[in-house]
């Protein structure tokens, strides 16, 4: 439920911005008498009158590659508090990392000391929705079944690393067909195997078969994608782009320009991913797909063996999005308890 009574500051976080601070991220530290050695810190004032609870983060402190774009929530559980940060990432340009560990330090007696009982702890996100929008078009050819297979690793992995996460498929070729937002791994791995027939008008009606078609719809089929995530609520938000072409056709004009899509990314808070395989393709826009992975990365892999590697790196990254939890008594007491948070990170890719 949402907090009442709750004082919530939005962090926007700075960069580096404190001289002490160390990690392998690479910091330098000269004249802070206190330097702990971690790859971010969040400093924190905690109160409770008994009437107010509130966990206010200090801007001005808090260091590292670290994003918290998003409210608090205050749910009380029996005799503890739980001050609940939801879709967390720690990013440094392409650079993503996941949380190793987190210790949780209260500054009593005019030090810093190691706070067990009332700690932050975190979890895989459950404000997560991931997008997978995959190229089924002639031009795979055979390699189409190691594709589909490459696919549906990369659903094991997202929900073996986070049960919580949602997930939703945009197959295309001529035209698209999308399998909603779902945490049913089965489902959308039948969904990704199987071969779709449907009707639709605009592709000339009668039956059609998606797989296999000539043409490439590369931005309307990203365009799918997008719109999935933005009636999303997830804070946490990820695409998954496969081709082995360049978009060669549309319905929309105006689509023909992948500044369209570029736009659209740009506008959310969607972290885009790009992979380039060539296959059987004549031809892949390298360029078009860098320019595409916004908050991202693009890759062109070489070999099935590559694309699994690459899949692999990027769903990591993708899902590499935490709900930070601050657990504490409901004891009152008077004034603030100043608090800062160390944590340890891992490079995801």
């Amino acid at each position: 439920m949402k907090a009442k009574n709750l004082s919530i500051l939005f962090l926007a976080v700075a960069l580096y911005g404190c001289d002490c601070f160390l990690g392998f991220i690479g910091q330098e530290c000269d004249d802070c008498a206190d330097c702990p050695n971690y790859d971010a810190i969040l400093y924190a004032d905690f109160t409770n009158n008994g009437n107010t609870q509130a966990l206010i983060l200090n801007e001005t402190k808090t260091d590292g590659p670290i994003q918290i774009e998003n409210q608090v929530t205050l749910n009380p559980v029996g005799s503890r508090y739980n001050f609940v940060f939801s879709g967390v990432t720690f990013l440094e340009g392409e650079n993503v990392f996941e949380v190793n560990k987190i210790v949780s330090e209260k500054f009593e007696e005019n030090r810093w000391q190691v706070d067990s009982e009332n700690f932050l702890d975190y979890e895989p996100s459950k404000s997560l929705s991931l997008v997978l929008v995959l190229d089924v078009s002639s031009s795979l050819g055979d390699n189409l079944d190691d594709v589909k297979n490459s696919a549906r690793q990369v659903l094991n992995q997202i929900f073996k690393n986070n049960p919580n996460a949602k997930v939703a498929i945009v197959k295309f070729s001529r035209g698209n067909l999308a399998h909603a937002l779902s945490s049913n791994e089965f489902e959308l791995s039948q969904f990704i195997a199987q071969q779709q027939t449907y009707s639709d008008s605009k592709l000339g009606g009668g039956s059609y078969q998606l797989e296999n078609k000539n043409e490439t719809a590369l931005y309307e089929a990203m365009l799918k994608g997008i719109e999935i995530l933005n009636n999303s609520n997830s804070r946490g938000q990820g695409l998954i782009t496969f081709t082995d072409g360049a978009n060669n056709f549309q319905f929309d004009p105006n689509n023909d320009d992948r500044q369209v899509v570029i736009n659209a990314l740009k506008q959310s808070s969607i972290r885009s991913y790009t992979v380039g395989f060539i296959g059987n393709a004549d031809e892949v826009n390298s360029q078009a797909l860098n320019d595409l992975s916004i908050g991202g990365k693009f890759s062109k892999p070489a070999s099935i063996t590559e694309l699994n590697l690459v899949f692999t790196s990027f769903s990591n990254s993708v899902g590499a999005v935490y709900d930070l939890i601050y657990d504490t008594n409901n004891g009152p007491f008077n004034g603030s308890k100043p608090y800062r948070f160390l944590i340890d990170l891992d490079h995801v890719n």
